[in-house]
């Protein structure tokens, strides 16, 4: 995992990258996450995020819905899935 990702787009897409995946971690916050996706997004490339083991399940809920590209079907059944899951329930 690097620190601040957003400084690593243009080398990568560069050498050829055609995804690049980071972890939301790296980022100082869902500004931070949302201002690398829409940077990488921009240079026509694929997206993918990674998240720690220790992460909470919400805060990939509050991500995708503050990112209007995701507010899809997808996002719905997603959040609807881990919100009654017995496993996120506590």
């Amino acid at each position: 995992m690097v620190k601040k990702p957003l400084w690593y787009v243009d080398a990568f897409k560069n050498v050829g990258a055609k995804l690049i995946t980071f972890h939301i971690e790296s980022c100082k916050d869902s500004k931070e996450v949302k201002k690398t996706i829409e940077t990488i997004k921009a240079h026509r490339l694929k997206v993918g995020l990674a998240l720690n083991p220790r992460t909470a399940v919400i805060v990939i809920i509050i991500l995708f819905s503050t990112l209007k590209s995701y507010k899809t079907d997808f996002y719905l059944k997603l959040s609807n899935m881990l919100i009654n899951s017995e496993s996120y329930k506590y």
